[in-house]
C-alpha cells in the first residue's frame, strides 16, 4: 500500500513538473492548398504564416498498385526567429480536393529565411495530385522565444514528432497543493513535506533537474 501511495504521489509531481517546463509544439493547423507549382505556406497557431515549402520532385503519378513512396521539398523559415526543430506534414488531393498522400518531413535548427531540403519517408502517393499543401506540428525555439501552441486537429496518419532533449522553454511553475484525505499541503520546489501513511514517515522534495 505505501508502495502504491509513493506511486501516486510521484505521478502527481511528474504531471507538476511536465506542466511548468514544456516544449513547444504547435499542431498541424487547416492549411489551404496551392497548385503543385506554387509554394505552399504553413502558419502557427497565431496564423502568421511561419513555413513556406516548394516541390523539388514535379513527376508525381502514383496508382494503387504503384503508389510514390518519397518525394523531396525545400522548405524555408518565413519567422522571425530561429527554429531549432521543425516537423510538418507535406498532404497531396486530386482534382476533386480527395486527399490521396501524407508524408512526415522534419527539419533540425532552420534560421530565419534559411531553407533545406527534405523528403517525406512514408508517403503513400496513389494519384496524380492536382493541389498540395504543408503543414506544422511541431515549432520548437530557443527558450527565449515562445510561440503559442494549438490543439491538435484529428488526423488518421498525423503523428508528433518527439522533441530533441534540452529544447525547452522555461514557464513559471504556479503554486502547488498537495490535497491526502481533505488536507492540502502546500508544495514548494526544495521544501520537503513529510507524510504519515500508517504511522510510517515518508519526506517528498520537489526539485529542478540539473
Amino acid at each position: 500500500m505505501i508502495k502504491n501511495f509513493v506511486l501516486f504521489l510521484f505521478g502527481i509531481l511528474i504531471s507538476c513538473s511536465i506542466s511548468g517546463a514544456q516544449t513547444q509544439t504547435n499542431a498541424a493547423r487547416n492549411e489551404a492548398s496551392f497548385p503543385l507549382d506554387n509554394q505552399a505556406v504553413a502558419h502557427d497557431s497565431t496564423g502568421r504564416p511561419v513555413l513556406s515549402g516548394k516541390l523539388r520532385t514535379t513527376e508525381l503519378h502514383g496508382t494503387q498498385d504503384s503508389p510514390i513512396t518519397n518525394i523531396r521539398l525545400v522548405v524555408t523559415n518565413t519567422a522571425p526567429f530561429m527554429y531549432t526543430y521543425i516537423t510538418g506534414w507535406a498532404s497531396f488531393y486530386d482534382s476533386e480536393g480527395i486527399r490521396c498522400g501524407a508524408g512526415m518531413f522534419k527539419v533540425n535548427a532552420l534560421e530565419p529565411g534559411e531553407s533545406a531540403e527534405v523528403d517525406t519517408p512514408g508517403l503513400r502517393l496513389i494519384c496524380s495530385p492536382a493541389n498540395w499543401r504543408i503543414q506544422a506540428t511541431t515549432l520548437l525555439t530557443p527558450a527565449k522565444d515562445v510561440t503559442p501552441s494549438a490543439a491538435p486537429e484529428p488526423t488518421s496518419d498525423a503523428t508528433v514528432a518527439p522533441s530533441p532533449s534540452g529544447a525547452q522553454s522555461q514557464l513559471p511553475i504556479p503554486p502547488l497543493v498537495l490535497s491526502i484525505d481533505g488536507e492540502d499541503h502546500p508544495i514548494q520546489i526544495g521544501n520537503p513535506i513529510t507524510i504519515k501513511p500508517q504511522n510510517k514517515p515518508i519526506t517528498l522534495i520537489l526539485k529542478r533537474a540539473q
